[in-house]
């Protein structure tokens, strides 16, 4: 058993799901971290799924960004209505 496979049982083993149809790992990028003295190495680990179910997105999120968009519009407005006060109006 090569290492890889062990790294990818480990992982299995640790973040594994009971329907897992397939996983894998693979090594993104390998560098070192000047400040720590360290070598550093990016993985990514990925699991696929039988019958999985996309979750469902979060309503509350898209409120939020509706209210932010509200609120930033509001406040541009607020300053334009009050710089261009000063200016002529056009007839």
């Amino acid at each position: 058993m090569t290492m890889w496979n062990k790294l990818l049982t480990t992982l299995d083993q640790l973040f594994g799901m009971p329907n897992k149809a397939s996983s894998k790992v693979k090594k993104l990028q390998q560098g070192f971290d000047n400040r720590t003295q360290e070598h550093v190495i990016w993985f990514e680990y990925r699991i696929k799924v039988r019958n999985a179910i996309p979750p469902r997105p979060d309503p509350n999120v898209f409120e939020e960004e509706r209210i932010k968009r509200e609120r930033g519009s509001k406040i541009i407005n607020a300053i334009l209505d009050d710089v261009l006060k000063d200016y002529p109006k056009r007839r």
